[in-house]
């Protein structure tokens, strides 16, 4: 048990950041023919199959991951967990900032105009070296939780306008209840100790590692810090909501004010418990919603 937190409605700014910037790339990525390419190693159908195939995967590539984080983190190799984290974070900025230039050209000048190596290779590199200095270094907190929020929300987006409604919701809930074994019982309450506890005898110079270690992989914002990957299943529901065959402004909004309910309650749990899983209620609401929306003719 930490020390007592008050939570209050500034705290959802880092969710409604969340929501405006994947409405945003929502409305940039849409019609992009980048969007009919195979995502491996997902599967693109909406069958029930399919769904259960990628929530499998996406768990698998989860838990892997965690176990390496696991490791490191019972190790107490706080230094080379924040490398991991660097490193895998400028990749995945890399990746996405070139994603980004290939829709912002085919929309500026067709489908059939592509970048040239040179800048196809440049703007991203450039775009990811600053990126990462001020999310990994910077002191400043709002610039940090901004471009944390901004690629993760790119991210979520791609993720929601490629996979199929039915993948996204199977995945969202498979993950809500990963997420709340995880917290409370699981390997992220164990990964949480470690980097919030107190070094052992000898390791006092870890300190500005354990504070510093999260930077990338989650959203710092007056004294709370925010899964990078809760926020990326925020944007994936609400890509695929706006996105929709079925798409009204209503129920766009409806599902947003589901998620932003949901991080609410949770947010106040916050006040008792040093962690809380971020997706369960805002992914079951938003569901709802979502299940709602879809049986009304």
């Amino acid at each position: 048990m930490s020390v007592k937190r008050k939570v209050g409605l500034i705290h959802l700014t880092p969710v409604v950041l969340t929501l405006i910037f994947s409405t945003v790339f929502a409305l940039l990525y849409s019609g992009s023919t980048l969007l009919s390419e195979e995502i491996a190693p997902f599967l693109r159908e909406d069958t029930l199959e399919a769904s259960i195939y990628n929530a499998f995967i996406f768990f698998l590539l989860t838990a892997l991951g965690t176990i390496v984080l696991l490791l490191l983190s019972l190790k107490r190799k706080l230094s080379l967990l924040r490398m991991f984290f660097i490193v895998t974070v400028t990749v995945v900025l890399f990746s996405f900032y070139q994603i980004l230039l290939l829709v912002v050209f085919e929309k500026a000048y067709g489908p059939e105009t592509l970048p040239d190596d040179f800048i196809f290779l440049f703007i991203p590199l450039l775009l990811t070296l600053f990126s990462s200095y001020i999310i990994f270094y910077s002191q400043n907190e709002i610039l940090v939780m901004v471009l944390t929020i901004l690629y993760g929300s790119g991210l979520g987006t791609l993720l929601g306008a490629m996979l199929p409604l039915w993948s996204i919701i199977a995945i969202g809930l498979v993950m809500s209840i990963y997420d709340l074994y995880s917290v409370f019982r699981g390997p992220l309450k164990k990964i949480i100790d470690v980097v919030a506890g107190t070094p052992r005898e000898g390791e006092e110079g870890e300190r500005k590692d354990q504070v510093m270690v999260l930077r990338g992989v989650a959203v710092p914002f007056r004294g709370l810090n925010i899964g990078l990957g809760d926020l990326v299943f925020y944007s994936m529901f609400n890509t695929v909501t706006f996105m929709s065959e079925k798409y009204t402004p209503l129920a766009t909004l409806m599902v947003q004010a589901a998620i932003i309910l949901g991080s609410f309650l949770t947010l106040r749990g916050l006040e008792k418990y040093k962690a809380m899983p971020a997706l369960p209620l805002p992914i079951l609401f938003s569901t709802m919603v979502i299940i709602l929306w879809m049986l009304i003719p």
